[in-house]
């Protein structure tokens, strides 16, 4: 029965498993089917948490680069590298464009819309804040009226994909931008909250370029008390006058530039009435804004610690109080952590290993040949592998002779570097056979690739952030996991897509993309489900953008409902229109 594996001149493992060792048995298929999505689903998120991400992570602090500019690049990519890596595998086949289209938008719905609608009935109401809120809704409507632009010409070309990584570039200009004029602030903000914890002086008319949290119709300022007579009060240049060691106090590290670009002609008078009080400072908001700087000066922790240690699992509860599903995960975490720690060496003292390190090397080289395909490959009549064999046992004599027991190497950055290298042969060695079953259930259904991709690719690659944003609302960082729901897909549709038709226009060439050719050859192809898919991200977008600037962006209960309504309308509306198509092939 091997013969109906063959499409396309490629074979395809899962077909000669369904034909030649099941017996085209459904009954054993789907449920193999069901335990296969789920433990390359988990596997690579395993890989992301435990290898990809501490590896970038270490990468970051040693080449010394901007918080703001990491978070935007390479923790960016630690965060969605299960995804684009799958995107960049499925770039090597004959179905990637659609496939990939499916994945990366429909995994966009999912966080725009259902993601965004979980994290928001956790927390019950959640003030976003507008400008980055506005900013990451932007970029990705630009970068998918750019896609259907691309339609519209009816081919993408490498130029074409240029325009990808300059709109990625132009959205990193925005956030270093964004975070030069907020460490303005929060510079004078520091001081204020310095100035009166010491002196109780009350700062008036000092000037803010934001009116995130201060407005005025002559201006904006920062008030610390209105109950104190105007004579008792100091204007920020005055105190900076008064105070020469506050420009110099590394606690605080205002720049002289900064208190000339707060100044401010307006003045606060004590004695306005309500009303027009009302029009000149939000109290309540300047109080929370002060309030977070203070903790910030009196607590030196980090913010991520405090996250991660939120997330993880409390050391202090038992195996038995575990639920039954996290018994089950905690069994199978061993077998995939164990293969984990046979690859990927440790980057750290904690999890270092002598033994082990003796035989990564070796397990290192081979997920290196087997994620990039070069397991049969030869150069001459010389297998890959042994051309490759003496560095890894060059790696290995200088482990043994260069380490001990109780202490690893002192080259953490070499170790974190080849961590990155074996997470991502380990997520293009799963990504492989994960888009091999998708390129099977799609011909063994009849279902278009996109509807594939949007739906068993896309909700794979996204239940982990549903269920980390939902976890992050539900300890009180609700404005952290609606950012995480709109800035992270970003990162993975600009630089997957392109990664992944950049993949596809060197295997295949130039890519057919005529979005808006309506024959009955195209629409067989499955063009309305990439239109489909595209529009109605950017419905959610804009529906989201509606929302916000309606309720001075608090995300409430009819903002959850309305988001899970569209989504289940969206998807019930594919697939709908999949089984018609289906039918009529």
């Amino acid at each position: 029965m091997s013969f109906q594996c063959i499409d396309d001149n490629e074979d395809n493992e899962f077909c000669f498993f369904y034909y030649d060792t099941l017996n085209e048995n459904l009954a054993l298929f789907i449920p193999f089917s069901i335990v296969f999505i789920f433990f390359s689903f988990y596997f690579m998120a395993l890989i992301a948490d435990s290898a990809l991400s501490p590896s970038l992570a270490k990468i970051t602090q040693k080449i010394n680069i901007s918080q703001t500019l990491a978070g935007a690049t390479l923790l960016a990519f630690a965060n969605g590298g299960n995804d684009v890596i799958a995107a960049f595998t499925a770039g090597g086949t004959t179905q990637g464009v659609p496939l990939v289209i499916g994945s990366i938008m429909g995994a966009g719905l999912f966080d725009f819309t259902l993601c965004t609608a979980v994290v928001v009935l956790t927390a019950k109401n959640v003030k976003v804040v507008k400008n980055c809120f506005v900013r990451d809704v932007s970029f990705y409507m630009i970068g998918t009226v750019y896609l259907l632009i691309l339609g519209l010409i009816g081919e993408i070309t490498m130029v074409g994909i240029l325009g990808f990584f300059v709109i990625y570039f132009i959205y990193i200009l925005f956030i270093m931008a964004m975070e030069k004029q907020s460490k303005k602030e929060e510079h004078a903000l520091r001081v204020c909250v310095k100035v009166y914890n010491e002196q109780h002086i009350p700062i008036e008319h000092e000037g803010f370029s934001q009116k995130s949290f201060i407005k005025s119709k002559r201006g904006s300022f920062a008030v610390i008390s209105g109950n104190r007579s105007r004579s008792q009060s100091k204007t920020l240049s005055e105190l900076v006058s008064a105070n020469p060691e506050l420009i110099s106090d590394p606690e605080i590290q205002v720049h002289p530039s900064h208190v000339g670009h707060l100044q401010h002609k307006s003045h606060f008078h004590p004695d306005l009435s309500s009303q027009e009080e009302e029009h000149q400072i939000d109290k309540n908001a300047l109080h929370e804004k002060l309030l977070a700087v203070n903790m910030n000066m009196n607590h030196e922790d980090d913010y991520g610690c405090h996250v991660k240690d939120s997330i993880a699992m409390d050391p202090d509860r038992s195996f038995e109080e575990e639920t039954g599903f996290s018994k089950i995960l905690t069994y199978l975490n061993v077998p995939l952590e164990f293969l984990c720690n046979l690859t990927a060496p440790a980057i750290d003292e904690e999890h270092w290993n002598k033994s082990l390190a003796l035989i990564q090397p070796f397990g290192a080289l081979l997920i290196f040949l087997a994620g990039n395909e070069l397991l049969d490959a030869y150069i001459g009549k010389v297998w890959v592998g042994y051309i490759l064999l003496p560095i890894a046992c060059v790696f290995s004599i200088l482990i043994f002779a260069k380490t001990k027991s109780d202490k690893m190497h002192s080259y953490p950055t070499v170790a974190s570097l080849i961590t990155l290298i074996v997470a991502i042969s380990w997520l293009e060695f799963i990504s492989i056979y994960v888009v091999d079953y998708l390129q099977f259930v799609g011909s063994l259904t009849g279902l278009a690739p996109t509807f594939i991709g949007m739906t068993i690719l896309a909700m794979g690659n996204t239940l982990g952030d549903i269920m980390a944003n939902r976890a992050l609302a539900k300890m009180g960082f609700g404005v952290t996991a609606i950012t995480a729901c709109f800035a992270g897909p970003l990162f993975n549709y600009l630089i997957g897509l392109a990664a992944s038709y950049s993949r596809q226009i060197f295997v295949y060439g130039d890519i057919d993309f005529d979005l808006f050719n309506f024959s009955s050859e195209n629409i067989a192809d499955g063009c309305i489900f990439e239109l489909g898919v595209l529009f109605a991200v950017l419905l959610s977008l804009i529906a989201n953008l509606a929302y916000g600037y309606s309720t001075g962006f608090h995300l409430k209960g009819s903002y959850a409902k309305f988001m899970l309504g569209f989504y289940v309308v969206v998807m019930f509306s594919f697939t709908i229109y999949a089984l018609y198509l289906r039918s009529s092939s």
